[in-house]
């Protein structure tokens, strides 16, 4: 099935062959269907059993594919079949060709539900057209609906971002686009590192982490120094050894917009500075989240801090942090981002903590939603957190 698309009258008896296991006794009695099998096929979350219809999961499977095509064109079968079918184009552009292997057909005949299914997230918007790709999330089919004007039909989101701070232009959005797209726009986050667009799964907000990945510690001296400061007992190395800094977002849905908390402490748990800050951002906890995680990562810079440990009470914010793997979510390019940024550190470390042992920043976050402030205390403990340890 992840080969090849199968003859429809097979794929219909492999279904009956299901239904009459499912809702059969004795295999001469005549069986009662109860529920339609495309309900039995629905999540069990959603009232079905999570049966599987051959039909579609065969396009899903030849879709996979597809998918593989895009995202690993250096795997051996993506270079076999670009040469073959599409040397000078991408696989979405892809002709079927005349006599088209059964393999190359049969993916051909799933490319639409790929098409479907995907969406650009903005990096530098160099390889997104605005009116032709869909590269906005929220709006219908992810795709603008405003009339072309001023610019190229052909023009490139590239053109939308200030290339000096790394923002949207907001007077070129709301020029020219509509309002509900012109807000939506000021919301996604765009890469602080220049990262290249990438074509997303448009439902895969959190990423996908396998059970064999493997998590690492960038600089793994860090593990063998705290051993060290442990066996020797050496407090005093301790004190100069990293800072502690913990961050939490929260997200305000109706407005649109985040805010940021961020305490950073010493080894002895004493405030070394605090920050809160609001800004427009598409309401996700989780692109909420990974924000914060750079903004603790270049408030911990901007302070002249080398060693740093960053916590956070996300556990998938977290683990993305600490995986290896490339991020195809729709956070990913935001955590390549920490990631960086975490690399100009001499030594750092991530890890999770539970929301009771993340109150102060917390309250510093919905503090700076609540009141629409960004400030800095350096030495001092913030008024809304005086009563957190």
């Amino acid at each position: 099935m992840g080969v090849f698309k199968l003859p429809w009258s097979l794929l219909k008896d492999i279904n009956k062959v299901m239904r009459n296991f499912w809702w059969g006794q004795v295999e001469e009695e005549r069986k009662i269907h109860w529920v339609s099998w495309k309900t039995m096929g629905k999540l069990k979350t959603a009232g079905g059993m999570g049966f599987r219809e051959s039909h579609s999961f065969n396009l899903a499977m030849l879709a996979k594919q597809g998918w593989k095509l895009l995202h690993h064109p250096q795997a051996l079968a993506s270079l076999v079949l670009k040469a073959k079918y599409f040397p000078h184009s991408e696989f979405f552009q892809a002709k079927l060709g005349s006599k088209p292997s059964f393999i190359w057909r049969s993916i051909m005949d799933a490319r639409e539900l790929v098409k479907r299914g995907t969406r650009w997230r903005v990096g530098n918007g160099e390889a997104i057209k605005i009116w032709e790709d869909k590269w906005v999330p929220k709006l219908p089919y992810a795709k603008i609906m405003s009339p072309v004007r001023v610019l190229s039909p052909e023009a490139f989101v590239s053109i939308l971002i200030d290339p000096g701070t790394k923002q949207w232009k907001t007077s070129m959005v709301e020029d020219l686009f509509l309002p509900e797209e012109a807000t939506l726009i000021k919301q996604i986050p765009i890469s602080f590192n220049n990262s290249p667009d990438k074509l997303i799964w448009s439902g895969c907000m959190a990423p996908v982490l396998k059970e064999t990945s493997k998590m690492f510690l960038p600089k793994p001296t860090i593990k063998n120094l705290i051993k060290e400061l442990e066996d020797s007992g050496g407090k005093e190395l301790v004190e100069e050894f990293a800072v502690v800094a913990r961050r939490d977002a929260a997200v305000d849905r109706i407005q649109c917009k985040i805010g940021i908390g961020l305490i950073i402490r010493d080894w002895n748990g004493r405030v070394v500075a605090t920050s809160r800050k609001f800004r427009p951002l598409f309401p996700d906890p989780l692109l909420a989240e990974a924000m914060g995680a750079i903004e603790a990562s270049c408030f911990g810079l901007q302070l002249g801090i080398k060693r740093i440990i960053l916590e956070g009470d996300s556990k998938i914010v977290i683990s993305a942090i600490n995986n290896r793997e490339e991020n195809w979510s729709a956070m990913g390019m935001l955590i390549e981002d920490v990631k960086i940024k975490l690399n100009s550190y001499e030594e750092w470390s991530a890890s999770h903590v539970r929301r009771e042992g993340n109150q102060a920043a917390h309250k510093l976050a919905r503090d700076a939603l609540l009141h629409s402030i960004s400030s800095v205390d350096m030495g001092i403990i913030s008024h809304c957190i005086h009563d957190c340890n």
